[in-house]
C-alpha cells in the first residue's frame, strides 16, 4: 500500500479534482492507497468536502485536522506520523504536480531507490519573477551549504517506508526545512523528471513574504556561512589595516596633512577589524550552538546486520 500526503489550506475549489484523479489512477491499477488530506485550518469548506469523499478498497481516505493553522511544513510532518503504507508520497493538493506520475514513480523507487523526487524541468504558467527567483534560491542554497540539496526540486516525492520512519523519529526541528531534511538523511536518491502543470483552479497561498520566509528557513536551517562572516571580514580589515598603515606613513612625510590624522587613522583601521574578528568569534559560537540544539542525530544508518 501506498500512502500520499496531500496537505491543505483552503482548497476547496480544487480538492474534489484532487480525490477524482487520484480515483482514477488507482481504479485501473493493482496498487492499493490511503490518501491522508491534512487540513492545515483551513477556514473555507476544505473540511466539510474532505469528510465527504467515499471510501473504497483501493482508495481510503484519512483526513487530518488541525486546529489551526499551522504551515506546509507542519502538515507534512503530520501526515508522515499518520502514514501506514509500504512507501509514502507527498503531493500539493493544488494539481501542479500531475498525480499521474505517482505510479510511474513508485516504479522507480521499486526498482531499487529509497526516495524519488520530482524534478522541474518546466514551470507552466509561472512568472518570470517566480522563475528567475527559485534558480536563483537554490543555486545560493546549494553554494551555502554542505548538504547536497536537489535544485529545481520541491516537496512532490515518494520515498520507502524505512525513510519516512527516520524522518518521523528524527526530526525535532520547530521550523524544518524539508527539502533540505530529506537531502540530509541521504540514501540512493533518483531525480525523476517532469513538468509543472498550472494550478488546477484557485489561487496559490504562497505569497512573497511566505516565499521570503521559506527561503530564510532554507538558508538558516542548513547554512552557519552568513554566521562566519564576521570573521571572513576581520582578515580583510586586517589586511586593509596593514596597507593602509603604509598608505599614511607615506601621506604623512610626502603630503600635507592634520596632526594627529595618521594615527587617529591606524587606531580606527586596527579597532574595526578587531570587532568584525569578535563579532566573527561569537558567530562561530552561536554556529555551534545552532548545531546542538537543532538536535539532528550525528549519522543515520541505512542498514545493519545484528
Amino acid at each position: 500500500m501506498i500512502s500520499i500526503v496531500i496537505p491543505c489550506f483552503n482548497e476547496e475549489q480544487v480538492i474534489a479534482k484532487t480525490f477524482s484523479r487520484l480515483q482514477t489512477i488507482f481504479q485501473s491499477s493493482k496498487e492499493t492507497a490511503e490518501v491522508i488530506f491534512v487540513n492545515d485550518g483551513s477556514s473555507d469548506r476544505t473540511s466539510e468536502i474532505l469528510w465527504s469523499f467515499p471510501q473504497s478498497s483501493q482508495l481510503r481516505v484519512v483526513p487530518v485536522e488541525f486546529s489551526r493553522n499551522f504551515g506546509h511544513s507542519a502538515a507534512v510532518l503530520a501526515g508522515l506520523h499518520a502514514a501506514q503504507g509500504d512507501s509514502v508520497a507527498i503531493i500539493d493538493a493544488d494539481l501542479q504536480d500531475p498525480p499521474e506520475l505517482l505510479l510511474p514513480m513508485l516504479e522507480k523507487l521499486q526498482s531499487g531507490y529509497d526516495i524519488v523526487y520530482g524534478k522541474r524541468v518546466q514551470r507552466k504558467a509561472e512568472t518570470l519573477f517566480k522563475r528567475a527567483t527559485a534558480w536563483l534560491f537554490y543555486r545560493l542554497l546549494r553554494f551555502l551549504t554542505d548538504v547536497d540539496i536537489p535544485a529545481d526540486a520541491g516537496d512532490f516525492r515518494i520515498m520507502t517506508r524505512e525513510v519516512a520512519d527516520v524522518l518521523k523519529r528524527e526530526i525535532n526541528e520547530q521550523d524544518p526545512f524539508l527539502r533540505g531534511l530529506v537531502a540530509w538523511v541521504g540514501f540512493r536518491q533518483f531525480p525523476f523528471e517532469y513538468s509543472r502543470d498550472p494550478r488546477a483552479d484557485g489561487e496559490t497561498k504562497y505569497t512573497f513574504r511566505k516565499m521570503v520566509r521559506f527561503a530564510m528557513t532554507g538558508v538558516l536551517g542548513f547554512s552557519n556561512t552568513p554566521l562566519y562572516f564576521g570573521v571572513y571580514l576581520s582578515f580583510i580589515s586586517f589586511a586593509v589595516a596593514i596597507l593602509s598603515i603604509f598608505y599614511f606613513i607615506y601621506l604623512k612625510f610626502n603630503a600635507f596633512t592634520v596632526p594627529g590624522w595618521v594615527s587617529i587613522m591606524i587606531v580606527v583601521a586596527f579597532y574595526g577589524a578587531f570587532q568584525f574578528l569578535f563579532f566573527g568569534i561569537t558567530g562561530a559560537y552561536i554556529a555551534r550552538i545552532n548545531k546542538q540544539v537543532t538536535n539532528r542525530p550525528l549519522f543515520v544508518i541505512r542498514k545493519s546486520k545484528p
